[in-house]
């Protein structure tokens, strides 16, 4: 049975990719030609080195903090900073790699930050279970 509507997404990029639906069956682009970028995507990779520039001074303030004060919670939380900034700059490489025509990078990269993210997870809970805070 035919009712009409097309369901079009592209799967090659994982920021803000959904499916819409048409009712007129043509396909509805989700996410713009590589070609078609905004010039605000240069002050939006600005943005996120800023942010990335911020996250490892909190990290820094929160490990020394940790250790100054033998805290594995302040430690832990300083790891958790620190990944925060990685992980911002893997998704602005993944983004980049993917509008200059290397779709397989955004995966690539994703499965990079699974294993940061699963590091950092292991690391923290390892610090608050034995309370050292090296």
């Amino acid at each position: 049975m035919d009712h009409g509507a097309a369901v079009t997404a592209e799967p090659h990029c994982s920021f803000g990719v959904a499916p819409k639906v048409s009712a007129n069956r043509a396909p509805v682009r989700v996410i713009p030609d590589a070609g078609s970028l905004p010039a605000q995507s240069y002050g939006a990779f600005r943005l996120v080195l800023r942010r990335e520039k911020n996250d490892e001074l909190a990290a820094q303030v929160r490990l020394g903090a940790g250790h100054r004060l033998n805290s594995p919670a302040l430690v832990a939380d300083g790891h958790h900073a620190r990944v925060d900034g990685y992980v911002s700059l893997g998704v602005v490489a993944a983004a980049g790699a993917v509008a200059i025509g290397l779709p397989r990078a955004d995966p690539i990269v994703g499965l990079a930050i699974r294993v940061i993210i699963l590091r950092i997870t292991w690391q923290a809970w390892r610090t608050i279970r034995t309370g050292d805070s090296r």
